[in-house]
Parts: C-alpha cells; structure tokens; sequence
C-alpha cells in the first residue's frame, strides 16, 4: 500500500518517526510504554540482584542505574502528555549507553547474560514504536555499545557464544515485531471489501504530505467521488450486489490510477482520490476515464479541485466536498459535464 510518491518523500526524519501519526496521543501511548520499560527493568534488576545473585551487587552503578531507570518510568507516566518526540528518542539513547555501561562492570557470566537482555526491551519498544529505519537504527546502536562495552572490559568471562546468541535474539525478536507491527497496520489501513485504503489511511498520508510545510509548485488534485443511486442498488438487488458493484469498480479503477497517486475508499459508495504532478486538465481527463469506466455500472457525481497556494488538506477536502454537493444537485449526472465540478469555481 506504500506509494512510490510515499517512498520519494523518504529522509532523515523518517528515521527518528513513530510508526503511525505523529499525533499528541500517539507519542503520549509511546512515552508511556517507554516508561513501562523504564520501570519494569528497574523492578526485575532489582530482583535479580537482591534473590537471584544474593543481594551481590557487583558494582554501585548497577544500583544508580536502577535508579536512574525507575526515576526516568515515574517521570515518563506522569509528564507522557507533555514530552515530545526528540526527548523520547534522547531517553533511548541514554538508556543504550545505560545498559552498555552495566555490561562493562558485568565481568561474570550471569549479571552480564542477564544485563544483555535489557537491549532486547529497547528493542522490542523501537521495533513497535518507531519506523523500521528507526528500529534499524537503534539495532546498530546497540550493537556498538556492546562491541564497546566488551572491548573495554577488563577481566570479562561471558563466553563470546553466549554473548553472540543474546545479541541475535534481540535482533531478530525486533525483526519479528515489526513484521507483526505492520502487518496489524496494514490490516487497519486496508479497506476490506475493495482492498483499496480506507479513509484512516488516507487522512494519515494527506496530512503528512500536504502538511503546511509541504508546499511546492507541484500540482496536487484532489476528488470525491460519490456513486448515484448506490442506495436503489443495495434495496432493489441487495446489499451482496452493492457490494459486488462496489468491488468490480474498485477493479476497473486500480489500473488508471498512476503509481504515486491514491485512490482510497472514504466510506460508504464513497471514493477518494489524490494525485501529484497532474494538470488540471490530465486530472480532469482521469476523472473523465473513472466515469467512462462507471457507466456501465451506474453514474457517478465528483466534485474536484486544485490545490492552491497556502491551501491545507482540510481546505481542499472542503473545496471538494462543496464541489460534490453541486455535482449531485444537477438534473442529469449521467453528462460528463454536469457530473465533474471543479469547487476552485465555486468562490
């Protein structure tokens, strides 16, 4: 469902992004999962050390890092409204060189195969979190901080083996998740009758590429696109044949759509589409080949427009939407003409 114009839009900042919208809600769930982390490892380091290694605590650092670890969870449950994406990403990286740090006075065996562990935690969070380049990245950091945290040891007995082992599991686990992760997404960005996005999708990537600071000279066209009569379908031949309607349009659409462009289902006998680099008259022509190609199922009604300087997707979806409002007021909608209504017209 990714599109090539998704993939060209790929940079830096992808790297370092949660997984879905970057909404206020979705980094207060991810702060306050983070805080989870934070305060279960303090819980069971704290454990471990004082019944399973005999209250032996190896050096003091491991207690100022359960500490530090149980103070960081507290402040991430209570403030997870108010901490941003740059500091979840800090709280991280510091946790790396945290655990990395533990590991270095882990010169025995067991403290030092259970500190490891640790990492598979971050990890599991970044794989669930953040974008795949983000879990990448925080893979190659953890690895670093244990190559650096080993080679600076002194006196460290873990078996290579079992270090090695550790450090796979952690990788591939995260691999996995994420895999689980976007399958969950796919599924909830999939309409599931069409196959085609659904308006959650779609909402989601319009409001990251026509953000205000997305403007550019490229021509953005965006459409609605509403099936007349769709309700005499479902009473008259029943719900199976509108949804059958619905499906082989969806069908006969797909193709016509330009990779890079979206077409989605906005819900309904609702269509949604947006496209890049097109004309005005390449996208009316587009819209023109949507309607040849409805005709032999039913009409259709559109409304459509530009995007112009300075406009939000929410201005344009409402230049639309009274553009549509319009097109199913005219008398005879099965015209090409009276069908198709740009809303840049309207005023």
């Amino acid at each position: 469902m990714t599109t090539h114009r998704m993939r060209r839009h790929f940079n830096a900042k992808r790297i370092f992004a949660l997984q879905a919208e970057s909404t206020a809600k979705r980094v207060e769930e991810a702060v306050f999962w983070l805080g989870g982390v934070f305060i279960g490892g303090a819980l069971v380091a704290t454990v471990t050390i004082v019944v399973g290694l005999g209250g032996n605590a190896y050096s003091f650092i491991y207690w100022l890092l359960v500490a530090v670890n149980a103070l960081l969870g507290g402040l991430n449950l209570l403030l997870r409204n108010r901490l941003t994406v740059p500091i979840l990403h800090a709280e991280l990286v510091a946790t790396i060189i945290g655990v990395s740090t533990a590991v270095f006075e882990s010169h025995f065996t067991d403290p030092a195969v259970m500190t490891i562990v640790f990492y598979f935690w971050l990890l599991l969070f970044a794989f669930s979190f953040l974008s795949l380049p983000g879990g990448v990245l925080y893979s190659v950091l953890t690895v670093i901080g244990f190559v650096i945290a080993v080679s600076f040891s002194s006196g460290f007995t873990t078996p290579l083996a079992d270090s090695l082992f550790f450090a796979g599991t952690v990788v591939i686990t995260g691999i996995f998740v994420r895999r689980l992760v976007a399958q969950l997404a796919l599924q909830s960005y999939e309409d599931e009758l069409t196959g085609l996005p659904n308006r959650r999708y779609f909402e989601l990537q319009c409001r990251q590429l026509l953000g205000p600071e997305s403007f550019t000279d490229e021509t953005v066209g965006l459409a609605l696109i509403d099936l007349d009569d769709f309700k005499h379908i479902n009473d008259s031949l029943g719900h199976l044949q509108g949804d059958r309607t619905l499906v082989e349009l969806s069908s006969l659409w797909r193709p016509v759509i330009r990779k890079g462009d979206v077409l989605a289902r906005w819900g309904g006998d609702e269509f949604i589409l947006l496209t890049f680099g097109s004309s005005e008259e390449e996208f009316l022509a587009l819209l023109g080949r949507l309607f040849d190609l409805a005709s032999s199922h039913l009409s259709i009604s559109v409304g459509y427009g530009i995007r112009g300087r300075n406009e939000t997707y929410e201005d344009l979806l409402i230049k639309c939407d009274r553009a549509l409002y319009r097109a199913k007021e005219r008398a005879d909608s099965e015209r090409f003409e009276y069908a198709i209504v740009n809303g840049s017209n309207l005023g």
